[in-house]
C-alpha cells in the first residue's frame, strides 16, 4: 500500500528506466519480427521494491507471478502490454495501480524476466 500521497519522498525514485511497448514489424519478405519502442522521450525515475513473501501472495491473486513493486509518478499509457527496463532488468507489467486515483503516482505490479512483453 502506498504511504499517503504528500508524503512520497521524491527521493526514493532513485533509478532511471524506460518503458516500453511492444512492436511488430514486417520485412520487405513479410516475415514477422518482434522488436520494442520507448514510450517516453526521456527515462522515467522510479522506485523499484522487491515484493516480500506475505505480498507475494496476495499479489498473485491480482495476476501472474509478481516478483516486484514499481512505484512513479502518474504517467498515462501505462497497461499490463508494457514493460519497465533498468539497466539489463526487465520488468513486464502485471498491474498498472493508482492507488488514490487522484492522477499522482502508480503503483506497478511487475515480474522480473525477460519476456515478449
Amino acid at each position: 500500500m502506498v504511504e499517503d500521497i504528500n508524503e512520497i519522498d521524491p527521493g526514493r525514485l532513485n533509478k532511471k528506466g524506460m518503458f516500453q511497448r511492444r512492436i511488430e514489424t514486417r520485412d520487405e519478405f513479410g516475415q514477422k519480427s518482434i522488436g520494442y519502442e520507448d514510450i517516453f522521450a526521456n527515462k522515467v525515475s522510479v522506485e523499484i521494491i522487491p515484493v516480500s513473501g506475505r505480498e507475494l501472495l496476495a499479489a498473485q491473486q491480482i495476476k501472474g507471478e509478481v516478483t516486484h513493486r514499481i512505484r512513479c509518478r502518474f504517467r498515462h499509457g501505462l497497461t499490463f502490454a508494457v514493460r519497465f527496463v533498468y539497466r539489463n532488468r526487465i520488468f513486464d507489467l502485471q498491474a498498472v495501480i493508482d492507488p488514490r486515483e487522484v492522477g499522482v503516482m502508480l503503483e506497478i505490479m511487475a515480474k522480473e524476466g525477460v519476456t515478449n512483453g
